[in-house]
């Protein structure tokens, strides 16, 4: 486990100013918080281990296969599908051919089925794939138009351009977040767009530190970014973002894991005109 925080270590990876400790107890004693940009960032580690990046687990896997976990996440697509298809496809053309799909870090089956079942080609993309979604999703995989890549994101070196890039909670486990958004800008086709989320550390300003303690795991997180923290790092990596939501409270009818505290941004290559 990666130590306590070091008061060494307290200046701000962004802004660079002095930060202060999120706290004194359990997770909280881990993390600075920028009371000027509001990021949060772990303040030690050393000893962070990047085989550990993955919080599944049976216990894990059971909750996010529940009837909530499923509900949950199929809201989220529908709310944003037809709009990260449109903007995929405004500018550009078919040509007979599907549109490419990626998802970065999936936790559950229903966003890259959904895809799938709309016409794209899907890759899904994790650290580790648990048995159970290996099942699930082997019936797409052996029909074609779908693959598994079980890799890190961050080591994971291709050369595909996809259309449409899904991302949700993986950004802060990024070691190092402006190299990854240089690959997502990357990774997308001159018309391609990206739906990413995180947690939102500007919570801890509104609610104070325990709105982010579910969001919070040493072993694991390193940054977390506010929407202005965020639009930064986009501008410096090539990315602009056309849309944006701030959540405070779950969504009535979603699943909280998935709406809790939390931001949303769906950016597009800066070169990008949505006119």
């Amino acid at each position: 486990m990666a130590k306590m925080c070091d008061e060494k270590n307290k200046v701000c990876p962004m802004c660079k100013i002095e930060g202060s400790p999120c706290g004194h107890e359990d997770v909280l004693a881990f993390y600075h918080y920028c009371q000027n940009c509001y990021s949060v960032w772990l303040s030690d580690y050393s000893d962070y281990n990047d085989d550990k990046k993955t919080v599944y687990n049976e216990e894990y896997v059971t909750k996010m296969f529940s009837p909530e976990g499923i509900r949950g996440y199929r809201k989220l697509i529908e709310r944003y599908f037809y709009l990260l298809h449109f903007i995929a496809s405004a500018m550009g053309k078919r040509n007979g051919k599907p549109f490419r799909f990626l998802e970065i870090g999936f936790s559950l089956p229903s966003v890259v089925s959904y895809f799938y079942k709309y016409g794209y080609d899907v890759t899904a993309l994790d650290i580790m794939i648990p048995q159970k979604m290996r099942e699930y999703l082997g019936p797409l995989a052996d029909a074609g138009r779908f693959q598994l890549v079980e890799t890190d994101f961050e080591y994971w070196n291709t050369s595909e351009k996809f259309d449409v890039l899904w991302m949700t909670h993986v950004l802060e486990h990024f070691e190092d977040t402006f190299k990854a958004l240089k690959k997502i800008n990357k990774l997308l086709k001159k018309t391609g767009v990206a739906f990413i989320s995180s947690p939102d550390p500007e919570n801890i300003k509104e609610m104070g530190v325990t709105g982010l303690m579910g969001h919070m795991h040493p072993n694991e997180h390193l940054f977390m970014y506010t929407l202005d923290t965020f639009s930064r790092l986009c501008a410096r990596s090539g990315l602009k973002i056309c849309f944006s939501e701030r959540y405070k409270d779950p969504i009535p009818g979603q699943f909280e894991f998935v709406t809790k505290m939390e931001w949303r941004a769906i950016v597009v290559p800066q070169e990008r005109h949505l006119a």
